[in-house]
C-alpha cells in the first residue's frame, strides 16, 4: 500500500486563481532556513527528545516538505515517541530516493504553532534519514483542513481563511496536497 510521497523541499508555490476575495492571514509561524537552505519549523511532539546532542530537546526542527503526504520521522526519533516494539515497517513509501519501507505511528500532541493535533507519522529507517539535520519532515497530513501559504521572502508559514480554489481546471486537491502547475520567478547562481 503506497502511503507517502517523499520529496526534499526545494521550494513550492500555491496557485490560487480566480479568488472571490483576498484571503485573510489568521496566524503566522516563522520559517527557519537551515545550513542546507531547507525551511524548517520548530515543533513540539508532546515530550522531550534526545536530539542534536541534547538530552531534553523540545521543540525540535521539522523540515517543511511540500511534496509529502505524511509527516515523517526516522526510526531513532519514532522509537522515542512510541514503544519501539510497535513500530512495524509493513508499508511501502515512494519518493525521490525510490521505494522504501515505512509504517505509521500516532503522535497525539504534535504542535508546530497552530495548536496541538494528532498526526500519524510515517517512519523511515534511520540510515536513510541521516542527512535530514532535523527530527523529521512536516508533510500535508499535519495541516488537517487548514489552508496555508508559504511566504518565502518573509520566511513565514501563514494560516489563511476565506480561500477558494476556483477557475483553474488543472489545480486539484489530493490527500491534502494542492496539485497543479506553478511558475516561480527567481535566479540560479
Amino acid at each position: 500500500m503506497s502511503i507517502l510521497s517523499f520529496a526534499t523541499v526545494v521550494g513550492a508555490a500555491l496557485a490560487l486563481s480566480g479568488q472571490a476575495q483576498t484571503p485573510d492571514v489568521e496566524a503566522s509561524i516563522p520559517l527557519i532556513q537551515n545550513s542546507f537552505g531547507l525551511y524548517t519549523l520548530d515543533a513540539s511532539v508532546g515530550q522531550n527528545l534526545v536530539f542534536g546532542g541534547m538530552p531534553d530537546a523540545d521543540p525540535v526542527p521539522f523540515i517543511l516538505d511540500t511534496g509529502a503526504s505524511h509527516t515523517t520521522v526516522p526510526s531513532l526519533i519514532a522509537g522515542q515517541l512510541v514503544d519501539p516494539a510497535v513500530i512495524d515497517l509493513d508499508r511501502i513509501g515512494h519518493g525521490t530516493v525510490g521505494e522504501f519501507d515505512t509504517g505509521l505511528i500516532p503522535v497525539n500532541s504534535f504542535d508546530f504553532g497552530f495548536g496541538p493535533r494528532r498526526v500519524d507519522m510515517a517512519v523511515v529507517d534511520s540510515t536513510n534519514a541521516s542527512v535530514l539535520t532535523a527530527a523529521g519532515l512536516l508533510g500535508a497530513n499535519a495541516f488537517n483542513s487548514e489552508v496555508v501559504q508559504l511566504d518565502f521572502p518573509a520566511s513565514q508559514l501563514n494560516l489563511l481563511s476565506n480561500v477558494r480554489l476556483e477557475g483553474a481546471s488543472d489545480v486539484r486537491l489530493r490527500n491534502g496536497l494542492v496539485i497543479g502547475e506553478a511558475q516561480v520567478r527567481g535566479s540560479v547562481a
